[in-house]
């Protein structure tokens, strides 16, 4: 998949990571930004550890880009404190 195509899906991965973690509906900037990075660490987790290629916008890809966002959610408000 494109890298375009992770950066919408981490978006809406890291939106929805946002939530499940602080139960806010608010608009995060940050939780976004996170959540692209978090996309980008699901794909290549999946495609590397588990060898699935995921392609395109579908519910796999909002799942990993989710797993990934929260992963990187979780590290980053322990490293922040």
């Amino acid at each position: 998949m494109g890298f375009l195509s992770w950066v919408i899906v981490g978006a809406i991965g890291g939106w929805l990571s946002g939530y499940a973690i602080s139960r806010d509906l608010g608009f995060d900037l940050g939780d976004v930004i996170v959540g692209m990075i978090g996309a980008l660490v699901g794909g290549f987790l999946l495609s590397t550890f588990l060898g699935i290629e995921t392609g395109g916008i579908n519910i796999e890809t909002i799942a990993a880009a989710f797993g990934g966002a929260v992963l990187v959610t979780i590290i980053w408000r322990k490293i922040r404190g």
